[in-house]
């Protein structure tokens, strides 16, 4: 491995995504979710928790960006509200539980809106098992 591959590897951007992983992402999210034109996520798994969800909503969102970019890469909590049926304070309650994780995998673009941190998708995933 040359010096400026080693570099890539070891001095991360937390903009930074692998556009060569899309496929296996994609693969891995569809086993949990859905989105459709609009922008809305459909869970598939509804035995998860509404911190994962939160995460996975996170996920597909900048996913679904990638794809079509006419779907916003953020979501505002309205949108966590309808999607996930909670009240308000149920999702700034999660939306907190996710923002206080260490290293925090979330970015807010302001009091109500939200984005995932590009470096943090693969991690998210690495979390769903393999059939």
């Amino acid at each position: 491995m040359s010096l400026e591959e080693l570099k890539k590897s070891f001095i991360v951007d937390e903009e930074s995504f692998e556009e060569s992983k899309i496929e296996e992402f994609l693969s891995k999210i569809l086993k949990i979710c859905q989105i459709d034109k609009q922008g809305h996520v459909r869970f598939i798994d509804e035995k998860l928790g509404d911190k994962e969800k939160v995460k996975y909503i996170l996920v597909a969102r900048f996913l679904a960006n990638k794809l079509d970019p006419s779907i916003s890469k953020e979501i505002e909590n309205e949108e966590f509200e309808k999607i996930l049926g909670k009240s308000k304070e149920q999702v700034r309650a999660r939306l907190s539980d996710v923002r206080n994780e260490k290293p925090s995998i979330m970015k807010d673009l302001n009091r109500n809106t939200h984005e995932i941190k590009p470096l943090f998708v693969q991690r998210i995933l690495k979390e769903i098992k393999n059939d």
